[in-house]
């Protein structure tokens, strides 16, 4: 890997594929020098919504935890 970060050979297509998967700074990278920005703009609005969903459902169980029961009114 340390060839990698020092430029002097990059990562087997193999291993590129598993930095993609693990890392959305290398799949936006690879997208953009591939030329589809396209691209990498809807990884990044996948992954923003997929964060709010979570973030969401958290508020919802917060909300619910905090609920007093209608009978302790």
């Amino acid at each position: 890997m340390r060839n990698w970060f020092d430029g002097r050979n990059g990562p087997s297509g193999e291993h590129l594929v598993t930095l993609m998967r693990s890392s959305t700074a290398v799949l936006e990278t690879v997208l953009g020098l591939a030329g589809r920005q396209d691209l990498a703009t809807v990884v990044l609005v996948q992954d923003a919504r997929r964060r709010l969903v979570t973030i969401l459902a958290a508020l919802d169980a917060l909300a619910e935890a905090a609920a007093v029961p209608p009978e302790e009114q």
